[in-house]
């Protein structure tokens, strides 16, 4: 009796750990999603409407990249893939957070990788109890 006890506590923790790991590998990976619109939080961080699942070259579309549950950069893209405007200046927006996730700075590019605009957010203060 003790030798299963042991070993369903082996399966137990081989279980636990894939689980674990699968966990983190898809909240903290870089993620590349397709969408046919945005809108912005009050912040002004895009979050996507209407998830493209097959790019079949027919429709522009909008990239957000993410990496642990923060956007870290929207851009806008023809149907080819070719960079497109945002809106009639810049192509690409990049989000820059503190350690704490807190969002500290927001650039905005030209389809050449040119610096538009960058703007400084200050990051409001956790109170501590």
């Amino acid at each position: 009796m003790d030798n299963r006890k042991k070993i369903v506590a082996i399966i137990s923790a081989v279980i636990a750990f894939f689980i674990v790991a699968l966990v983190l590998v898809n909240c903290f990976s870089s993620k590349e999603r397709y969408f046919e619109e945005i809108a912005y939080s009050e912040a002004g961080i895009a979050r996507g409407i209407g998830e493209i699942f097959d790019l079949d070259g027919n429709k522009r579309y909008y990239k957000i990249v993410s990496y642990g549950g923060k956007v870290l950069s929207v851009s806008f893209h023809d149907f080819d893939g070719t960079l497109r405007p945002i809106d009639e200046s810049y192509s690409k927006i990049d989000y820059e957070y503190n350690p704490d996730g807190a969002l500290i700075g927001i650039t905005k590019s030209d389809s050449d990788g040119k610096i538009l605009k960058r703007e400084k957010i200050s990051a409001k203060k956790k109170k501590q109890n």
